[in-house]
């Protein structure tokens, strides 16, 4: 039974990577889609997964984005772009809202479902 909390933790752990995991596929199509509407030979670097800092204890689906580099010179000339930038700000958005659309609701109880 000690043994008990930290077996939750890495479930509810387990169950976030995944969850994450989720999110940045949708995140990172979304993002390849809207910006290869204005830089067509933008590269899909795809998803990784790794401990970054930014995101070690997130108990909350969460993904790091890294959109285009500032050291490559064609990007960062994307990235002084309002409507690259607004392709990158819709597809976030985007990914946000179809991935909450993805999320089961878990069933109310109420006196009405107990009868």
């Amino acid at each position: 039974m000690h043994d008990l909390p930290h077996l939750v933790r890495l479930m509810a752990m387990d169950n976030t990577r995944d969850e994450s995991r989720d999110l940045a596929e949708l995140v990172q199509r979304n993002l390849i889609r809207g910006i290869r509407e204005l830089h067509p030979q933008a590269q899909d670097l795809g998803v990784k997964q790794a401990p970054f800092v930014v995101l070690i204890g997130a108990n909350m689906p969460s993904v790091l984005t890294e959109m285009s580099f500032l050291s490559n010179q064609e990007e960062a000339a994307f990235l002084a772009s309002d409507a690259y930038l607004d392709r990158i700000s819709d597809a976030l958005l985007q990914s946000i809202l179809e991935y909450q659309q993805t999320l089961t609701r878990s069933p109310s109880f109420t006196a009405e479902n107990n009868d």
